[in-house]
């Protein structure tokens, strides 16, 4: 295809990339001389989003771009439960990971490792719990036998 064809010229699939048509094209004038060289410009020549030439494109855009956002909002602020359980979790699995290891080394299998190492885990939170809920009633109820009637 030659550069003086009135074909249109073939675009490649990759940005950056140029095909025949545009090594034999003139290249665009310098942007420093030219008023308007900080618009970008489409592929046909014109302005893209600088004017508002079509009011009803830019407001769609603009409100379905909000929605989207409010959207994206209500689904991570419902999500927030769901990830502080996540990530509680990641952090009890690599803080407990060595006393596993440990165990593996002493040639226990990783399986009954991990069963081992979660049993003494609940175990030792039902012991601190144990340890503190009678305190923590007691004080609760102390706190309302001193409260003054009034």
């Amino acid at each position: 295809m030659a550069a003086a064809s009135n074909e249109p010229r073939s675009r490649s699939l990759r940005r950056g990339t140029k095909t025949a048509a545009d090594s034999g094209r003139a290249k665009p004038a310098d942007s420093a001389a030219s008023p308007d060289a900080h618009v970008h410009r489409s592929h046909t020549g014109r302005p893209v989003w600088t004017t508002l030439t079509r009011p009803f494109a830019v407001g769609f855009f603009l409100t379905l771009g909000g929605l989207v956002a409010i959207l994206l909002g209500m689904a991570v602020t419902s999500l927030v439960t769901v990830w502080i359980y996540v990530a509680f979790a990641l952090f009890v699995a690599l803080g407990l990971n060595p006393v596993v290891q440990r165990l593996q080394r002493h040639g226990v299998g990783r399986a009954w490792a991990i069963v081992i190492v979660y049993f003494a885990l609940a175990l030792l939170l039902v012991a601190v719990l144990w340890l503190i809920v009678p305190t923590v009633v007691r004080q609760i109820a102390q706190f309302i036998t001193d409260v003054p009637t009034s």
